[in-house]
């Protein structure tokens, strides 16, 4: 009995290895698809015939072809070379800091890291740079990028050293991923032990202060990104309550459900007494994301209550429930890397749409950020 959970432990992560050795076959890395010349064209805010007349005239290096179809495709990272090209590559205005964005809620299974990486990797579609942090020691987000927290990231590269006052964030901190322009600082389990330093290095000097620490670290970044992206961890503590005070803006997951919205209502209130005991803390927005929405008369319902109580805290997009959305993370990906032969066009098609719809919502509120700045 005494080794049980040490054999639990030790089996579980033999099944995560096959299971990540399945998604990652054949090279054991993650791999970004690619998009046809329609899609490109749309990404890049300019005509197909525009980019193929470039391309003929010599302007541009010519898109590379699939052998067996003759088919034009690009990379990110020719779809980002365009942009620049044409112009049409976004990005922070000049002088400007990062918009940093929390995505939290103290309760567990709302769909934060859900919403987090794919807005990271909307963004990072977008063409923005963009910095995603996992703060949330299980790691949920870092595996999405292909890395196992346990076994594959140091507790140098995660943010223990910074938080624990070791060492400061600088450049060559984060860790690139298989989307360019979109970093990650990873978790793992050192996290965890940051939770009891903090309240103990508090306890010894009064003067302090535990909440300031990532946002004075994020500060040493501010001219290598233009968004980042905190993924919180599912509780209100030392860690959590450091991302909220570096951020800007907020995004609050929320399910169509009762139980989660009364939970919810108990995060809006512990959340305003921490705020209210470190300082005045500003946002420059706070929004309220419906998630796990089922389209059936309860959701509706309930959606319809949110809607007029939060009407100006409240996004007017939601994420649904999805098989799509169940397959890719079978496969340890999102619904921007899976493509059609794991999941029907129409379905992939449709939950596309509503994570676009949100993220353009959340692009939207990070521009008016950068435009009161």
């Amino acid at each position: 009995m005494n080794n049980l959970f040490k054999d639990l432990e030790a089996n579980g992560e033999k099944a995560l290895k096959i299971i990540k050795n399945h998604a990652l076959s054949p090279n054991d890395q993650k791999i970004l698809k690619t998009w046809g010349i329609n899609d490109a064209a749309n990404l890049v805010g300019k005509s197909r015939q525009t980019i193929i007349d470039t391309e003929e005239k010599g302007l541009i290096p010519k898109a590379k072809t699939k052998k067996d179809t003759g088919r034009r495709f690009y990379t990110l990272e020719d779809i980002n070379l365009l942009r620049k090209f044409y112009s049409t590559l976004p990005s922070k205005p000049i002088y400007s800091s990062p918009c940093v964005i929390s995505v939290a809620n103290f309760k567990g299974g709302v769909a934060k890291t859900t919403t987090s990486v794919h807005l990271a990797q909307y963004l990072s579609l977008k063409g923005y740079k963009v910095l995603f942090i996992d703060c949330d020691s299980q790691g949920s987000g870092t595996q999405y990028f292909g890395l196992v927290p346990d076994t594959e990231v140091k507790d140098e590269q995660t943010l223990y050293s910074a938080l624990s006052k070791k060492s400061k964030l600088d450049d060559s901190h984060p860790t690139k991923t298989h989307w360019p322009n979109l970093d990650i600082i990873p978790a793992n389990l050192s996290l965890y032990a940051a939770e009891f330093e903090l309240p103990i290095k508090h306890y010894q000097d009064s003067n302090f202060n535990f909440y300031n620490i990532l946002k004075e670290n994020i500060l040493c970044l501010k001219n290598k990104y233009d968004v980042v992206i905190i993924d919180c961890p599912p509780s209100l503590g030392m860690i959590s309550t450091n991302a909220l005070y570096a951020s800007d803006g907020i995004i609050i997951p929320m399910p169509a459900s009762v139980v989660e919205f009364s939970s919810t209502i108990q995060f809006f209130g512990m959340l305003n007494d921490i705020l209210a005991k470190i300082g005045n803390k500003q946002y420059s927005f706070a929004k309220i994301l419906v998630t796990k929405f089922d389209k059936t008369e309860n959701s509706q319902t309930l959606l319809s209550i949110y809607r007029k109580i939060y009407s100006d805290y409240i996004c007017m997009s939601f994420i649904p429930t999805s098989e799509a959305i169940k397959k890719a993370d079978t496969n340890m990906k999102t619904i921007y890397e899976i493509d059609q032969s794991v999941v029907a066009k129409k379905t992939l098609d449709r939950v596309k749409i509503a994570f676009d719809d949100v993220n353009l919502e959340i692009e939207n509120l990070i521009k008016k950020y950068w435009d009161n700045r």
